[in-house]
């Protein structure tokens, strides 16, 4: 029993319990918190060095960090828990194509 919940654990991540931002009287939907990023990394486009267009990659904190946390916690009727979201990054830290 103790070996399927460890499995069941590591495969879902994080508890929502344990995340950073967690607030009593949200529910954390995983699904709903990768649909952005599903959507970014296939549809969206961006030019490499050389000019040719192709698919736009995010980097690791953008996700975690950004993405996630903004589509992923909902209330239990099914809103988002935050309206609007706003990102203030140095120069140089990657954060052109995402915010375009």
């Amino acid at each position: 029993m103790a070996k399927r919940a460890r499995a069941k654990k590591r495969s879902s991540g994080r508890s929502p319990a344990n995340r950073p931002e967690y607030v009593p009287g949200y529910e954390w939907d995983a699904a709903a918190a990768e649909r952005p990023i599903q959507f970014i990394e296939s549809f969206c486009r961006t030019q490499n060095d050389q000019g040719d267009s192709v698919n736009m990659t995010l980097m690791d904190w953008q996700k975690d960090r950004v993405l996630r946390p903004l589509f992923g916690w909902k209330k239990p009727d099914g809103r988002l828990r935050y309206r609007r979201g706003a990102l203030f990054v140095p120069k140089k830290n990657g954060v052109l194509a995402p915010a375009a």
